[in-house]
């Protein structure tokens, strides 16, 4: 692996993970002059912002390119201890020793997971309420997300203590004994493609997953996301030369 690979994938898991210093220390925000489309010009790091292979994206079901695709292996632990963070820029749930996660045929560990309002990506130029992108770590640095898109309708008890156990401002709070699986429909049915971190330093080394089936939520817990955070929802991005696969 290059040498700025690594410092790529080191700054990445730095962000993805809730522990780094540049991203807390440059102010970014979905916003104004902090905003998505100042990202890549805030700092150097972030260059990676304007790439040519960025997420999220609109996922145009007519143009996915069928694949003879390995079934996701999801070994994610039950009833692990959880706390929640409002970080700032979202609400995240964090744990030690969640499972792992055998994507597109690697096998990668459940680091942590989040949640943006509204989706950030799109079915047909469609947002759904919110999102849930499950981040994961193989021994190499690599990354994957397995994102869930939310709608209303329906409850979920992992998103519903989240939401409740979130402070109002800045910090973290334990949550408690939660099986992240629950936040997975039965159907894992997927569309992947190759792409990056939705936040800066917007690193471009993530392979995504995101299942087709939505997953339902409580349109009470929609509405006190929506009071935390009334958008932290990156814009979605060209795909460009890519191609979307299921």
């Amino acid at each position: 692996m290059s040498h700025f690979k690594k410092l790529a994938i080191v700054a990445a898991l730095s962000v993805a993970f809730g522990t780094a210093a540049l991203a807390s220390e440059v102010k970014w925000s979905y916003e104004g002059d902090t905003g998505p489309e100042h990202w890549a010009s805030l700092h150097e790091n972030f260059a990676s912002c304007a790439g040519d292979q960025q997420s999220p994206i609109d996922i145009q079901p007519s143009s996915v390119v069928d694949a003879e695709l390995l079934p996701l292996e999801i070994n994610w632990n039950e009833s692990v201890d959880l706390s929640v963070a409002n970080t700032g820029h979202g609400i995240q749930d964090n744990g030690a020793d969640l499972g792992s996660a055998t994507i597109n045929g690697k096998q990668y560990t459940l680091k942590q997971f989040h949640f943006h309002h509204p989706s950030e990506h799109t079915i047909n130029g469609k947002h759904f309420p919110a999102e849930a992108h499950f981040v994961h770590q193989a021994s190499d640095g690599s990354l994957a997300v397995i994102a869930v898109l939310l709608e209303g309708g329906g409850e979920n008890m992992v998103f519903n203590d989240s939401l409740s156990s979130a402070t109002g401002t800045i910090g973290e709070a334990h949550l408690g004994k939660e099986s992240p699986r629950d936040l997975l429909p039965e159907d894992l049915s997927f569309y992947t493609y190759r792409g990056s971190l939705t936040t800066p330093p917007c690193s471009e080394i993530v392979d995504w997953a995101i299942i087709k089936t939505p997953m339902k939520v409580s349109d009470k817990n929609i509405e006190a996301f929506a009071k935390l955070y009334s958008n932290d929802a990156r814009p979605t991005q060209d795909l460009g030369r890519r191609y979307v696969l299921q």
